[in-house]
C-alpha cells in the first residue's frame, strides 16, 4: 500500500501567517509555492488532506473578514469592485431591453466578460504552461495539446456570454422595479447600508460553497452527467481554461448561484461579486499544479477519480456524504461512496512505485472541437441551445400581454427542461434490459447514487438542488415575463 503522510491541521492563527504572509491566498508572499500543509517529499497530490479537511469549517475565519483578506476571495472581490465602479450597470438603458442603446450596452458587457475570463485564465495558462514557472504538476508526462486548450477556451467564452445574459436580465429587473435593490448612496453613505454591503461580501463566497456542492453532485447522476456535465470531465488532467469549460446547460445551473439576489434586498454589487466569483474562481483552481496560487488538490482528485470531492475543502460536505477522497494515491482510506472509479483496479493493487513516481497524465483526447457528436447529443443541444432560448425570446417579445400561465410554463421549461431532456434521452439510449428491475433502473439513471435513499442522502441532495438552483432559474424567467412587477417573487416577499 503506498504510504501517505497526514499533515497535522494548522491552527487558525498559523493559517493567517504572521506579518500578512498569507495575504490574498499567497504562501509566504509567493504565488508559486505549494500550500503549507503539503509534504514536498511526496509526489504532487499524495499528501493526505485529511488533517486540514477535518479542521473545517474554520468558523472564526468564515464569519469575519479574514477569509476574504487571507484567501483567494480577495482577488475576486477586488476584481468585482473594479468592474462595479469602472463599468457600472446602466439602469436607464436597461428599462427598455429592445432599445439599440441597451443592445450596445449588452454587447460591450459581453466583450468585457469574455476578456475577463480569457485574460484571467490565459494569465495562469501562460505562466504555468508557457513560461513553466511552476515545478510540481499533479500529473507527470504531460503533453501539451493546442486542440484541448482551444476547446476549453471556447466553452469558457460561452460561459462568459451566458453570464452576460444573466446580467442583462437582472439589470432589466432592477431598472423596472421587478426586483428591488439597495442603491449606492445608501450602501456607501449610511452605516446600516455599509454594514449590509460588507455582510453581502462575506455571504457570497459562503453561499457558493453550498450551492456548488449540491448542484455539482446532482449533475453526476448518470442521466444528468451524460448530457449536462460530461463535457467538463473531458479534462482529467485539468488546466486553467478547463475551469469554466462546461456545456451551456451546465452553465445555466452553475450560474444560478446568484439566487440570493433574486429574493434578497441587497446591493447589485452582491449580484456582480457572485458572478465574478463564478466566472473567475475556477481558473487557477484548475491549474493542474501543486505549487501555484489557489492550488486545488481537492478538486484535481475529483477530475482524476470522478465520483468524489464534489464540493470544496471549506466545508466538510463531502465527508458527511461519504464522498471525500484525501489524495491522489491509488488507495483511499476515506472514500465511502458508490463510484467504482474511486475503487477500481488501482484500489486493489499494492503499487508502491506510485508513492515515488506519482500519477501519469492522460491524453484527454475527447477535449477537442473536432469530431461529430452522436444523434442524441445533437437532439439535446438543439433543445437546450436553440428551442429553450427561442421560447424565452418569443415570450419576452410579448411580455406586455403574455398570460401568466404562459410565463409560468416557459419558466418551468427553462428551469427543468434540460434535465427532463437528459432523462428522456437517457431512457431512449439505455442498453437492452437496463430497466428490467427497479434496482437496474436506479443504477441506469442515478449511478453512483443508486443506493442512496430518497428519504436520505439523495433526497437531501435533490431538495437542495431544487431550492438553490432550479427554483431560482424558474423565478428569474418568470419575473422577466411577468407584465406586472407585483407578480414577481421578490415583490411578493417584500411587498
Amino acid at each position: 500500500m503506498p504510504p501517505q503522510t497526514t499533515v497535522p491541521s494548522p491552527s487558525w492563527s498559523s493559517r493567517t501567517i504572521d506579518a500578512f504572509g498569507g495575504f490574498a491566498g499567497l504562501v509566504e508572499f509567493s504565488a508559486l509555492r505549494p500550500p503549507q500543509w503539503v509534504d514536498t517529499s511526496l509526489p504532487p497530490g499524495f499528501t493526505s488532506m485529511d488533517g486540514t479537511y477535518r479542521a473545517n469549517p474554520d468558523w472564526p475565519s468564515l464569519l469575519t473578514e479574514k477569509f476574504l483578506i487571507f484567501g483567494p476571495n480577495f482577488v475576486w472581490l477586488a476584481a468585482a469592485l473594479i468592474v462595479y465602479f469602472a463599468a457600472p450597470y446602466d439602469y436607464d438603458v436597461a428599462r427598455d431591453p429592445t432599445s439599440p442603446a441597451f443592445r450596445r450596452w449588452l454587447v460591450g458587457r459581453a466583450i468585457l466578460n469574455v476578456a475577463l475570463v480569457l485574460g484571467y485564465d490565459g494569465f495562469f495558462h501562460a505562466l504555468l504552461y508557457g513560461l513553466g514557472w511552476a515545478r510540481r504538476p499533479f500529473a507527470r508526462g504531460r503533453r501539451y495539446r493546442w486542440s484541448k486548450t482551444v476547446h476549453n477556451a471556447f466553452y469558457s467564452a460561452l460561459g462568459a456570454l451566458q453570464w452576460t445574459a444573466w446580467e442583462g436580465a437582472m439589470v432589466h429587473l432592477y431598472a423596472t422595479g421587478k426586483i428591488g435593490y439597495i442603491d449606492d448612496e445608501t450602501s456607501f453613505g449610511t452605516l446600516w447600508g455599509a454594514l449590509r454591503f460588507c455582510l453581502a461580501c462575506i455571504a457570497v463566497p459562503l453561499f457558493r460553497e453550498f450551492h456548488f456542492f449540491f448542484v455539482h453532485r446532482f449533475s453526476h447522476a448518470r442521466f444528468a452527467y451524460k448530457y449536462v456535465h460530461a463535457l467538463h470531465h473531458r479534462n482529467t488532467d485539468v488546466e486553467p481554461f478547463s475551469g469554466l469549460c462546461m456545456s451551456p446547460a451546465e452553465h445555466l445551473y452553475y450560474l444560478s448561484s446568484v439566487a440570493p439576489s433574486i429574493y434578497w434586498h441587497a446591493s447589485p454589487f452582491a449580484f456582480l461579486f457572485n458572478g465574478i466569483h463564478l466566472i473567475l474562481s475556477p481558473g487557477a483552481s484548475h491549474s493542474g499544479w501543486e505549487d501555484c496560487w489557489q492550488s486545488d488538490q481537492f478538486h484535481y482528485a475529483h477530475h482524476r477519480f470522478f465520483e468524489c470531492n464534489y464540493g470544496t475543502p471549506g466545508f466538510p460536505l463531502d465527508r458527511w456524504f461519504g464522498c471525500f477522497r484525501e489524495s491522489l494515491s491509488p488507495v483511499t482510506r476515506e472514500y465511502r461512496g458508490g463510484g467504482v472509479e474511486c475503487l477500481s483496479k488501482a484500489q486493489k493493487e499494492d503499487d508502491n512505485s506510485l508513492s515515488q513516481a506519482g500519477i501519469t497524465s492522460r491524453d484527454d483526447a475527447k477535449a477537442t472541437l473536432v469530431g461529430f457528436p452522436g444523434w442524441d447529443q445533437i437532439v439535446y443541444h438543439v433543445v437546450t441551445i436553440l428551442v429553450l432560448p427561442f421560447c424565452i425570446a418569443v415570450a419576452f417579445s410579448q411580455r406586455g400581454s403574455v398570460p401568466l400561465y404562459v410565463a409560468s410554463l416557459v419558466a418551468a421549461m427553462v428551469a427543468v427542461g434540460p434535465l427532463l431532456a437528459a432523462l428522456v434521452l437517457s431512457c431512449i439510449t439505455a442498453p437492452h434490459g437496463a430497466f428490467a428491475s427497479l434496482a437496474k433502473t436506479r443504477h441506469t439513471l442515478l449511478y453512483p447514487f443508486h443506493k442512496e435513499a430518497l428519504m436520505g442522502k439523495y433526497g437531501i441532495m435533490l431538495s437542495m438542488t431544487i431550492v438553490v438552483s432550479i427554483l431560482p432559474i424558474y423565478h428569474l424567467i418568470h419575473s422577466l415575463l411577468t407584465p406586472d412587477g407585483n407578480g414577481t417573487v421578490y415583490n411578493r416577499i417584500w411587498g
